[in-house]
């Protein structure tokens, strides 16, 4: 027997990934009451978070539909890193050649590209351009439209952008059952029920749970683990970085020698296959080697650095090996199978998500007030090269004066805005502000991150939500 549901929404979004939240913000410009449903406590926490924030020149086979959405969507982001004020860079891949074979191959390579319309150009004395390359390497293949976008900013503008226009975010609630009406569905999770006209399932590597849950099974999804290393120290290349691949490398997907957004080297990511356990994030004693040794093929001062981070992610892949998007009954959408090039794609998926929902009849009337321009928060870092700007800022408001972080220039009022706004954990800061990811990692600027959230009355903090506590404040 179905219970009366607390809240009445046209569509229901589960899961605030970023695949979720551009597909809310595009679903936004209509006249719809939309609602995002996320399990963790804030967006992005997923296959999201543990991103290398890498936007794809191409991905292969071409045919796909994440290769031709992964295309789509890389023309897109100029456009909304200007709308939402997010940082992004064309930094262009390099694919090298480190030995005969493979330099005899690139002349082919790159006339194959051409032919695809891919821009490529051939590089000669590639070591010219990237002096730290190994000695071998002679030529390379230059995809300008490879680039990087600061992921942390683009989960946060999406997010402010779609709440401006009016979507509301239920975090912190997960998803136990689905009950098909008449018209629509009942959503049953641990805080309460929802009833929606529509349902987008795009809960990641849980989205094959999420499907049948509504009835319907048709594809499942198999975890793949994948570890990123953050490096220390001098930057040594300038480009994004792959070696030309003659054959499948049966511990990677692809990855290369890349870079953040803010100029740290990053290698990787490695791939595992076999991953029982869809939260399963842990690193495996042998990743760092395995990944510096890869990497040091195509620089080989990689071997001297040290490494400042590793982290691992889940990628969300499918039986199919290519990105699910369908409709297999009225109502329900599913957005799954969303691994790499999904970042690079969301902005496209997010158009044909759309699309379909109008063919099988959701009625979309434009809205005339839709907000595409999301206003940034000031952030002292960006301020740098304009003292007045400073000066002007930390007189309208001296917390901005006090850097709690040093490592990455984050003052006191940043990370106060952040918890003001909702974010109430340690993760949640770091994801939203930047602190705790520099050098120190946190150990000058997490005692003093605290003290901020002492000062704003919190009696309990957590890293990561339930069970991950810092600070608990037992009375009586």
């Amino acid at each position: 027997m179905s219970i009366e549901p607390q809240e009445k929404v046209d569509v229901a979004i589960i899961g605030a990934g970023v695949v979720g939240l551009f597909i809310a913000r595009e679903l936004s410009r209509y006249e719809l009451k939309i609602m995002v449903i996320e399990k963790e406590p804030d967006a992005g926490w997923g296959a999201t978070k543990g991103n290398a924030g890498i936007i794809h020149a191409f991905q292969l086979p071409f045919n796909s539909l994440k290769g031709r959405l992964c295309l789509e969507g890389n023309k897109m982001y100029d456009e909304i890193s200007k709308e939402l004020e997010v940082p992004f860079k064309r930094l262009g891949l390099l694919l090298v050649s480190i030995n005969a074979l493979e330099s005899l191959m690139l002349p082919f390579v790159y006339l194959y590209f051409k032919l695809k319309g891919i821009e490529v150009h051939l590089i000669r004395n590639v070591r010219k351009i990237e002096p730290n390359l190994n000695e071998k390497a002679s030529m390379a293949l230059y995809f300008p439209t490879a680039g990087v976008v600061s992921v942390f900013d683009l989960v946060n503008a999406l997010v402010e952008n779609c709440r401006e226009n009016g979507i509301t975010f239920s975090f912190n609630r997960k998803v136990s059952g689905i009950e098909e009406k008449k018209e629509g569905y009942i959503i049953y999770t641990d805080k309460g029920s929802v009833e929606a006209s529509w349902i987008i399932n795009v809960a990641g590597v849980h989205a094959d749970e999420i499907s049948k849950m509504a009835g319907y099974g048709g594809f499942a999804i198999y975890p793949r683990k994948g570890t990123l290393l953050i490096l220390a120290g001098k930057r040594l290349y300038n480009h994004l970085l792959a070696e030309m691949p003659l054959k499948t490398d049966p511990k990677t997907k692809g990855g290369g020698a890349l870079l953040t957004f803010d100029g740290k080297m990053l290698l990787g990511p490695n791939l595992i296959e076999k991953v029982s356990d869809k939260e399963d994030k842990s690193s495996a004693p042998g990743d760092f080697d395995d990944i510096i040794k890869k990497y040091q093929r195509l620089i080989p001062a990689l071997a001297k650095v040290d490494p400042l981070v590793i982290y691992t992610g889940l990628r969300e892949a499918s039986n199919t090996n290519d990105f699910i998007i369908n409709i297999p009954k009225k109502g329900f959408m599913n957005v799954a199978g969303i691994q790499s090039p999904g970042l690079t794609a969301a902005p496209a998926i997010a158009r044909v998500v759309v699309k379909m929902l109008s063919e099988k009849g959701l009625t979309l009337k434009e809205r005339r007030d839709f907000v595409s321009q999301r206003k940034k928060r000031k952030k002292i870092k960006e301020l740098l090269d304009d003292i007045n700007a400073i000066e002007e800022l930390v007189g309208k408001e001296p917390d901005y004066g006090e850097i709690i972080c040093p490592c990455e220039l984050v003052s006191k009022a940043e990370i106060a805005n952040a918890i003001k706004e909702g974010h109430n954990t340690i993760d949640e800061i770091k994801f939203h502000t930047g602190s705790c990811t520099g050098e120190c990692q946190g150990s000058y600027c997490l005692v003093r991150i605290l003290d901020a959230f002492t000062e704003l009355g919190l009696k309990e903090v957590t890293k990561k939500g339930e069970g991950s506590w810092i600070v608990r404040r037992i009375e009586g």
